[in-house]
């Protein structure tokens, strides 16, 4: 439950108490309700236990029987008529209430399983979601019951709500239950309002969520806009969106800043499985744009030959012209206080593959820079050793490709978003800069220590949407070798800064050879070795960027006498296969 990140006595002292009735696992009433949501599931609400028709007793036959038998021995025709209209009306109540059915014949059940205690229903317990933080709360805090997840602010996390309905799940059917006890899987009916894709139920604020689940290794990058045949019919497809995003964890739900509905999926059955789910979820028509794969910009090394295989560093320039070939860029800002120089360089492959593996890492290491230093020690020592592992071997890393052994102490930011595979570094003579990968934070007062969070931002803007097709950068390193402030700053701001480093990185960007990553996609073909000539032409016929890499000669037999070929092709082609 708790983050290895955190040490656990920095907890608040009712949190450290909770770990006994964790481990212990009782079902006792009186122990602490600890119960893990997982995920939500739809399920057709006319299957629900109490929705369910139900057989008839013997004593509700004999007496339907009767009934029957009075009514034909009836001679009163205005009785008949009578009951014909009643009849009538009972039909037409019925009709009624299986148009509203069908109209919302979907509802979400809680997939969870109880740690500690036993709930019940009519319960009330609080809602925790995963970025609840039990050190942020106090006795005083007060919870409406009222509110839901969509209510809430971006420093809320807790909700509270009564529970409705509890499941056994017995299969693909559910049936209903009083009780559960701690050891049980369970489903939780009434929380697709307090639960967006997965919480913590408790009976204590001060229980530590349970951590968000959902952490693939396939990152969705897939993306398609969606609209119905009918426009008139699109509040349906809205409904159907909030409940894919709810059901399916993996996909990504946006609206874009021109209205239009996109969807992110991890792939093309993906995809089709979120459109058979829609469909079911909405009962419309849907149209769906040609897929929208992302890129990723980025640059290379400069060439040593030209086109005639001459050698580029041995022509000279004519007279008169001023060699930019270093790809080195002076700006100044708006108003001529400050002046900036950067220069763009390409990453070593293997430093970039460390900063991927790293992700999580990263964003521990944003946070604890930028929080105080009560912060930082809550930071456990297996975390700090890993931090310092990883710098290690970024230095290792930037040795072997021959940069400068100070590399990394220069590392200034990390980008887009603060754990991506661009770095900037700091070459700015006397400035003490404060470094990534270093707990000490620079307290000099300086000018320029002033608009470092601006200059950090500008880098971020600029690595988030490259110049080519506003794509993030990957694999580039923003070398700033001047930052000069004039001492006058009374007309200087964060803007001019932030604004003057962005455009700098961006023109340094394209002072180099620029290029586009495609996404490649890696998979796996049973064919015979007479057709494999023909599964390769296909294969690198679409868009010429697919190859073998396994040689026919090695393959993987996964039954007799077919094998298994291992492919890589571009994330587009593969829609063809």
């Amino acid at each position: 439950m708790c983050s290895n990140t955190i040490r656990f006595d920095s907890l608040p002292k009712k949190t450290q108490a909770l770990k006994e009735d964790f481990m212990k696992c009782s079902p006792n009433r009186n122990s602490t309700l600890i119960v893990c949501v997982s995920k939500l599931f739809p399920f057709e609400k006319k299957f629900l236990p109490q929705n369910r028709q139900r057989a008839l007793t013997q004593e509700e036959i004999i007496n339907r029987r009767k009934l029957k038998e009075l009514e034909e021995k009836s001679d009163n025709k205005l009785e008949t008529n009578a009951q014909k209209e009643d009849n009538i009306e009972i039909t037409e109540t019925n009709d009624e209430n299986n148009k509203q059915m069908d109209d919302n014949d979907k509802v979400f059940i809680a997939f969870a399983r109880v740690f500690s205690g036993s709930i019940r229903s009519g319960d009330t317990v609080y809602v925790l979601g995963p970025k609840h933080n039990p050190n942020k709360i106090d006795d005083n805090i007060e919870i409406d019951s009222n509110l839901t997840v969509s209510e809430l602010s971006s420093d809320q996390h807790i909700t509270k709500c009564q529970i409705k309905d509890l499941y056994i799940l017995m299969g693909r059917e559910l049936e209903s239950a009083n009780e559960v006890c701690a050891g049980n899987i369970l489903g939780i009916g009434g929380l697709e309002n307090h639960i967006l894709k997965s919480g913590t139920l408790s009976s204590t604020i001060y229980c530590p969520p349970f951590i968000d689940l959902h952490l693939t290794t396939s990152i969705p990058i897939l993306r398609v806009a969606l609209e119905p045949q009918n426009p008139s019919e699109m509040p349906k497809l809205v409904n159907a969106l909030k409940m894919l995003n709810q059901s399916d964890p993996c996909v990504d739900v946006k609206i874009q800043e021109t209205g239009e509905h996109v969807i992110v999926t991890t792939g093309e059955v993906h995809l089709q499985r979120c459109i058979t789910d829609l469909t079911q979820f909405s009962s419309i028509d849907i149209n769906c744009s040609e897929p929208i794969v992302p890129f990723r910009e980025t640059i290379v090394e400069p060439p040593k030959l030209d086109m005639t295989n001459e050698l580029i560093s041995a022509q000279r320039p004519a007279s008169g012209t001023s060699n930019t070939t270093d790809g080195r860029i002076e700006l100044y800002t708006v108003n001529k206080k400050s002046k900036i120089r950067f220069i763009a360089k390409p990453l070593p492959q293997e430093v970039c593959k460390l900063l991927e593996q790293n992700t999580s890492l990263l964003k521990i290491i944003t946070r604890t820079q930028r929080k105080s230093a009560e912060f930082c020690e809550q930071i456990t020592e297996k975390t700090l050793n890993s931090i310092q592992e990883l710098r290690s071997r970024l230095k290792t890393a930037f040795i072997e490709a021959k940069w400068p052994e100070e590399t990394v102490d220069q590392i200034w930011s990390i980008g887009p978003k603060y754990c991506g595979t661009n770095l900037l570094l700091s070459r700015i003579p006397d400035f003490n800069d404060n470094n990534v990968l270093q707990q000490i934070l620079s307290k000099d007062n300086e000018i320029r220590n002033q608009y470092e969070n601006s200059f950090v931002s500008g880098f971020q803007l600029a690595t988030l949407a490259g110049p080519l097709c506003d794509e993030p950068l990957m694999s580039v390193c923003f070398i700033a070798e001047e930052w000069a402030v004039s001492s006058d700053n009374l007309d200087l701001n964060s803007g001019q800064i932030m604004s003057t480093v962005k455009e700098c990185c961006r023109r340094s960007f394209q002072a180099q050879p620029q290029r586009l990553m495609a996404a490649m996609f890696s998979c796996s073909i049973q064919v015979d070795n007479d057709a494999l000539v023909l599964t390769v032409n296909s294969d690198s016929g679409h868009s010429g960027i697919g190859r073998v890499i396994v040689s026919i000669g090695a393959f993987e037999l996964s039954r007799i006498g077919t094998p298994t070929h291992h492919n890589i092709v571009s994330f587009t082609t593969a829609f063809a296969l």
